[in-house]
């Protein structure tokens, strides 16, 4: 459960069938051979002048299609998205380095593990989990609580999205609500946080302090709890439906980025 996916050795094929349409992917990638489609790729880059002429000459207009595979423009756009991708999760490393301290190495491998456990990349996973324990650090929450709601709030942008069939963004979007305090996000989801319906919330928990005389941290403990209560369904969806059409092709995607983004590093 433990074994980092990608980073030593994985092997996932992920096969879905959505009417006559049948997508197979396999991944069976380690360092050593990582490092070989990179060296691949480069050396495609110097021999792409040289393929087109040569797919374009045996094969006419076929051919010609077929050089566009291989044109440079294309190898050229694929190295430079790699190298962004490979900035973007070293940039997101550095800040993960900063905001969690000594706990780094437990948000690394809760990130790595983040794909088969509710469907997001790393880079993603350390992007939301950082902003989330920024936060947390800022009500005076404590490092074990602000690792706590970081891997928390984390996972549920995982499950949220996949429970209602919308982007980690847009999720991640909607349930800053919890620290802003901002009631709009989540009424679309059915969820109506309003000063009302916490107090009486804290009530039903036996809470008999006035929202009004509550810390702004113990504001965020109630929002937590509360919409935690009402996203009770959401919880744990992604590993109930992970082998549905949506959740495999956004599984896919992040993979891929994580495939790309290590050729560019």
């Amino acid at each position: 459960m433990e074994t980092p996916y990608f980073y030593i050795k994985v092997v996932k094929k992920v096969a879905t069938h959505v009417g006559s349409i049948s997508v197979n992917v396999n991944f069976s990638l380690n360092n050593s051979s990582l490092r070989s489609v990179n060296n691949s790729i480069n050396n495609l880059q110097n021999q792409a002048p040289r393929l087109q002429s040569t797919f374009t000459a045996a094969f006419g207009k076929i051919g010609a299609a077929m050089a566009a595979a291989f044109s440079v423009k294309a190898i050229v756009a694929f190295t430079k998205e790699a190298t962004n991708l490979a900035s973007e999760l070293e940039e997101v490393q550095n800040v993960v380095n900063v905001v969690f301290g000594d706990m780094t190495g437990e948000m690394d491998k809760f990130a790595k593990n983040a794909m088969r456990n509710f469907g997001m990349g790393e880079t993603a996973a350390k992007k939301y989990s950082s902003t989330y324990a920024a936060m947390a650090q800022s009500f005076g929450f404590t490092n074990e609580e602000v690792l706590m709601l970081a891997k928390s709030m984390t996972q549920l942008v995982g499950d949220t999205a996949s429970f209602r069939n919308v982007s980690h963004d847009i999720a991640n979007t909607k349930l800053k609500a919890i620290f802003t305090g901002e009631t709009e996000a989540l009424k679309e989801w059915g969820i109506v946080m309003t000063q009302a319906a916490l107090q009486e919330f804290a009530y039903s928990r036996g809470i008999t302090t006035k929202i009004q005389k509550m810390t702004e941290q113990e504001k965020v403990i109630l929002r937590y709890n509360f919409v935690m209560s009402k996203l009770h369904n959401d919880m744990g969806d992604f590993q109930r439906t992970q082998a549905g059409w949506a959740n495999q092709t956004r599984m896919l995607s992040d993979k891929i980025s994580t495939i790309v983004s290590t050729f560019g590093s």
